[in-house]
């Protein structure tokens, strides 16, 4: 299958994988996200996007295979923002988000849970996942620094207390059923980070669906701003932030139980038990982003007759395209 996959021929214009799918979408951002990105220097990336360009202008045909043209490619989706074109900061890029998030959850696991503790850890959870919010954002809409700081405000202020409030209720409730009490326990993490995730998403690129997004036609023209599409793009960037965290939160209780069941002293906190909790969070996470960013196309369209009366006119054909954002 790999050997098939490196033989479809190189276009800049389309994916490697078919955009049609979910599964698509989904194997193309894996290869984006893939966090062997961030090792390319700036220089390297510049050098890779210059390359793209010159194969575009037919000044390279048959001097790089088709693997390695894909490989560049992976190289300037992963770094290189859709909008300005400039170099999204290596830290909020999405191939850094199972690295950075490692710590953060080393710091929740291995931290007394204390209240002071807890909602330290979910600070800077959500202060990271603002800044990658933002840096991927749709940029077609502009934001001041005092819109930025207060949105960043909000966001951290409102995502934090959520996830702290609904776990410290679920601690502090008592159920008469233990069926219930079980259920609480299960569904309330889920609950509290998706929740966050939502909150935090729609607070940072809030101005998407107030002051619109640009919209183009199938030949790039510029047709205008759409408050409509930025309401579409918004709303299904949210939703992949409450579907991020279902394999996160599913998948390593029932692998660390079944350890602890073969091997019941691993239930007792230990070196071993952390270094295995984190590598089955990051082997988690870096196949849940991909997946749920690959949910909608990157590139959303939305019916030209949803558009604003004023931009109808303007749309040629039934449908017009934006940059959903990540």
């Amino acid at each position: 299958m790999a050997a098939r996959e490196h033989e479809v021929p190189f276009n800049p214009d389309f994916s490697r994988y078919d955009p049609t799918t979910v599964y698509g979408r989904a194997r193309n951002f894996y290869d984006i996200f893939s966090p062997m990105n961030l090792l390319a220097s700036d220089k390297d990336l510049l050098a890779a996007k210059n390359t793209l360009e010159e194969f575009k202008a037919g000044r390279l045909d048959g001097q790089l295979t088709q693997r390695e043209l894909w490989r560049l490619n992976n190289l300037v989706q992963s770094s290189f923002h859709p909008d300005t074109g400039e170099l999204i900061p290596r830290m909020f890029r999405m191939s850094a988000f199972v690295p950075i998030n490692v710590p953060i959850a080393l710091g929740m696991i291995t931290s007394a849970p204390t209240l002071t503790n807890i909602i330290f850890w979910q600070w800077i959870n959500q202060t990271y996942n603002s800044a990658v919010n933002y840096a991927n954002r749709n940029a077609s809409t502009s934001m001041s620094d005092t819109q930025r700081t207060v949105s960043y405000l909000a966001a951290s202020i409102t995502s934090v207390a959520v996830a702290v409030g609904l776990n410290r209720v679920s601690d502090n409730a008592r159920f008469k059923s233990q069926l219930l009490k079980t259920a609480m326990k299960t569904v309330t993490p889920y609950t509290a980070v998706a929740s966050a995730g939502a909150l935090n998403v729609l607070l940072m690129r809030y101005s998407e669906a107030t002051q619109g997004v640009d919209v183009r036609n199938s030949d790039g023209t510029l047709v205008g701003k759409s408050a409509a599409a930025g309401v579409k793009a918004l709303s299904e960037v949210t939703l992949t932030r409450v579907a991020l965290p279902v394999p996160v939160l599913l998948f390593p209780p029932i692998i660390l139980g079944a350890l602890t069941a073969l091997h019941p002293p691993f239930a007792v906190r230990s070196l071993a038990r952390t270094v295995t909790e984190l590598t089955v969070i990051a082997g988690c996470l870096r196949f849940a982003l991909p997946a749920a960013i690959g949910l909608f196309p990157q590139t959303g369209t939305i019916a030209s007759s949803s558009l604003e009366p004023e931009l109808r006119s303007l749309a040629k054909g039934p449908k017009v395209f934006y940059n959903k954002g990540l």
